[in-house]
């Protein structure tokens, strides 16, 4: 079995790798449930059998997986305790897709443009992530550290503007749908 490195950004941005009964889980919001079919879909296509919790306390959708196999490969690409990785996959086309669509968000600022946005503790993720867009002729900047509510630093990349954008969905893209739709319907003419 070959993890996807589309598979290994989700997880880099919303995993967790249990210590104990070879427990992978996701954690998504309740406004990511069309999201959380698409990751079961994709989990399933591996040989996977992924179960869905909710957890009402927290709002949380969690999409599990207890797999020995599954669970070693997944400690090839991280780092034991908090979650590092080892090293970037080849694919850092599709590591990128994952991980904006677990940790990166779309919005229209004030003056009515898209704008794309990936937070991270980690700047040298984001570092070989802006390296990369750059080659592919996306303008993109980092921001940070900024200080969150709970004391930890962040970092956040951030892409602008219609045209960039239009590049990030041709060459990059995304398998969330709120996210697409958002996207597509802010770079509509007109």
């Amino acid at each position: 079995m070959e993890i996807p490195a589309e598979l290994i950004g989700i997880l880099y941005g919303d995993g967790s790798i249990c210590r104990h009964h070879y427990e992978v889980r996701i954690s998504l919001g309740k406004k990511d449930r069309e999201y959380a079919e698409y990751l079961k879909e994709l989990l399933r296509g591996l040989g996977l059998s992924p179960k869905e919790h909710t957890k009402v306390s927290t709002n949380e959708i969690w999409i599990r997986v207890w797999s020995k196999q599954f669970w070693r490969l997944i400690k090839k690409w991280f780092k034991p305790g908090r979650k590092h990785l080892k090293k970037p996959p080849k694919n850092l086309k599709d590591f990128i897709k994952g991980f904006f669509d677990t940790d990166g968000c779309v919005y229209i600022d004030k003056k009515k443009y898209p704008v794309i946005s990936i937070k991270s503790k980690d700047r040298n993720i984001l570092l070989l992530i802006l390296g990369y867009l750059h080659k592919l002729g996306i303008k993109a900047y980092l921001y940070g550290p900024e200080t969150t509510q709970f004391g930890s630093k962040v970092y956040k990349l951030r892409i602008y503007g219609i045209k960039n954008c239009k590049i990030w969905m041709l060459k990059i893209g995304t398998s969330h749908p709120l996210k697409r739709k958002i996207l597509e319907s802010a770079l509509q003419p007109g």
